[in-house]
């Protein structure tokens, strides 16, 4: 995947359609984090501390355009963490 605001989504859509599975999961990298974390509310908002390697540097600008600022998960979260 590209790591360069707005491309990826692209490619994904692109595969989706050529491959068509039966699920995605799609992850983010949280630096720090030494396990996936699952969240209950994915926030539509880009904003960069760098610059991505394209050279864009977002500031608070929503990633799906017309849409909502977050969206919530309808899963239970809580019931996906593995206890150690």
């Amino acid at each position: 995947m590209p790591t360069v605001f707005g491309k990826a989504g692209e490619v994904l859509k692109k595969a989706v359609e050529q491959y068509r599975p039966d699920a995605v999961v799609c992850v983010g990298q949280a630096g720090g984090r030494a396990a996936i974390t699952p969240e209950m509310i994915a926030v539509n908002i880009m904003d960069a501390r760098i610059p991505d390697n394209a050279g864009n540097k977002p500031c608070h600008e929503l990633i799906i355009k017309r849409e909502f600022d977050e969206f919530k998960t309808k899963q239970a979260v809580c019931q996906m963490y593995v206890v150690h």
